[in-house]
C-alpha cells in the first residue's frame, strides 16, 4: 500500500528546523553503533537493512554524545525538505523533474543483476536547499506512525499518537521511478526490505 496522489495536499506550517544534506552513511553508523548489518558495503554508502528502533537508539546515542538535538525528521519536515522548502521550483522528484538528474535508477527489474546495489551518497545533483539522495538510492524512515492525512491545516504535526507501521519516504532504487517522486509514501513493514535507511533533523 502506498499513496502516489497529490490530491492530499493540505496546508502545513512548521518551526524551523535542519536536516542533513544526506542519508546517514555507514560509515557514521558505525561510528555510533559499532555495528553494520547493511546489505551492500561501502563506507559512503547509506545504512540500510535497519529497524525503526535502531534509527531511534542511533538518535539518541548521537545526541548523548554531541549534546544535541537529533531526531528523525517528520513526515512533514521530510517532504518540506524533499520540495525545496521556501525555494522549491515544485519539481516531480526532490531537485528535478527528470528523475535521472537525483538518482541512479536500478528498478525491480534488474534484482538478479549480481551489481545491484546502493550508490554513494551526493554523487548526482542536489535539490533547491542542497540535499542528496531524497528521491530514490534508499527510502528513509520518518517519526511518524503510517496514516491518512489529516487535510485540515496543521502546524508541526506528528501523525497519529499509534499505529501499526511507520512511515517511510522518498522510495529506493527497488522501486519503479515514479515511485520516488516527492509526495510517493509508504508504511514501514519491516526491515527485510534491504532498502530503507534514515536522514537526521536538528533542531536549531
Amino acid at each position: 500500500e502506498y499513496t502516489y496522489d497529490e490530491d492530499t495536499r493540505h496546508e502545513v506550517t512548521l518551526s524551523d528546523f535542519y536536516i542533513n544534506k544526506t542519508e546517514v552513511t555507514q560509515k557514521q553508523w558505525n561510528v555510533i553503533m559499532g555495528n553494520n548489518n547493511s546489505n551492500f558495503r561501502g563506507d559512503n554508502l547509506p545504512v540500510e537493512n535497519i529497524e525503526w528502533e535502531e534509527a531511534l537508539e542511533y538518535v539518541y546515542r548521537l545526541s548523548r554524545l554531541t549534546n544535541l538535538n537529533f531526531s528523525l525528521p517528520t513526515e512533514a519536515q521530510w517532504e518540506d525538505s524533499a520540495r525545496g522548502g521556501s525555494v522549491s521550483m515544485g519539481y516531480l522528484y526532490s531537485g528535478s523533474n527528470n528523475h535521472e538528474d537525483v538518482m541512479i535508477y536500478k528498478g525491480p527489474e534488474n534484482l538478479s543483476d549480481p551489481s545491484y546495489s546502493t550508490y554513494e551518497v551526493a554523487q548526482l545533483l542536489p535539490n533547491e536547499l542542497g540535499l542528496y539522495d531524497m528521491s530514490g538510492n534508499v527510502a528513509e524512515l520518518c517519526y511518524d506512525w503510517y496514516a491518512d492525512y489529516d487535510l485540515s491545516p496543521q502546524v508541526d504535526p506528528v501523525g497519529p499518537a499509534i499505529g501499526e507501521y511507520h512511515v517511510k519516504r522518498g522510495g529506493d532504487i527497488s522501486d519503479y521511478y515514479l515511485l520516488c517522486v516527492v509526495y510517493s509514501r509508504f508504511p514501514f513493514i519491516t526491515k527485510n526490505n534491504n532498502y530503507v535507511g534514515l536522514r537526521l533533523c536538528i533542531e536549531p
